[in-house]
This record gives C-alpha cells, sequence and structure tokens, in this order.
C-alpha cells in the first residue's frame, strides 16, 4: 500500500515529537532515517560484525560492553566488544570498535580517537577498529 506525502508527513511529525518528550533531545531527521534503514535491513552494522566474528572460527568469546558511561563527564570512550581471539593456540583479548560509513576514509574526532585509545591503554588491551563501508549504496 503506497503512503501519500502528507499521511507519511503526520507520521514523521509525531514520531519526531515522541522522541523529543521521551528524550527531551532534537535528534537530527537525516540520522533517524539512517536508522531506520538499517532496522528495515536487518541487522545493526554491530551485530553483522559479531556474526562474522563468530563465524571466523577465531573468536572465543565476544561481549557488547555497556554504554552507560558514568559518570557522564569521563574522557574515555568505550569500545562496542571485548573479544578473546584463538590465535595458534593462544587466547588473545582485544577491544573492537564497529564502524560504518559511505566514506572510504574513517575519520575519528581528536576527543573521540584519544578517549578510545585511553581506554585500551587503561586496560593495557590493544584496540581494533571494524570497518564497513557502504558508499556503494544499498547493501544486500
Amino acid at each position: 500500500m503506497e503512503v501519500d506525502g502528507e499521511v507519511l508527513y503526520k507520521a514523521a511529525e509525531l514520531a519526531s515529537l515522541v522522541l523529543q518528550e521521551d528524550t527531551g533531545i532534537s535528534l537530527d531527521p537525516a540520522k533517524i532515517s539512517d536508522k531506520l534503514q538499517q532496522l528495515n535491513r536487518g541487522r545493526p552494522v554491530e551485530g553483522e560484525f559479531a556474526a562474522l566474528a563468530l563465524w571466523s572460527g577465531h573468536c572465543k568469546y565476544l561481549h557488547k560492553l555497556d554504554r552507560d558511561t558514568l559518570p557522564k563527564s569521563c574522557q574515555y570512550f568505550v569500545p562496542d566488544f571485548i573479544c578473546f581471539l584463538d590465535i595458534d593456540g593462544k587466547t588473545i583479548p582485544v577491544l573492537i570498535e564497529v564502524k560504518t560509513s559511505k566514506n572510504e576514509v574513517l575519520k575519528f574526532s581528536k576527543k573521540y580517537y584519544s578517549g578510545l585509545k585511553d581506554f585500551a591503554d587503561m586496560l593495557r588491551l590493544p584496540i581494533l577498529i571494524a570497518f564497513k563501508f557502504t558508499g556503494f549504496g544499498r547493501p544486500f
């Protein structure tokens, strides 16, 4: 069933009001659209990475790290996963941050990079960046 522009606009307006009421923040419509498309495709990029890591045969354990950082003013950025890899019979723990971009080059702000690096340094673990390039259009 095709939805006309006016009905779609009203639905978007209602969604925007609900989001602002529940979160108290104004969200970028383009970012919401991207997330809705991601939901429509199925699995978020972190879920895709988790499936690939587990299927690789080298991942002994993968844990999604919690994002609730306290205090909120903390300098650290917590990566997406801690992973225990089995490499030649040795267990190697690593932190993994998963990113996706339509650009061929992934760029981090200095603050974000420092926050990830400082967190990894504090735990004395290497940090890996898993990067999915989506610049070829809608993935299948």
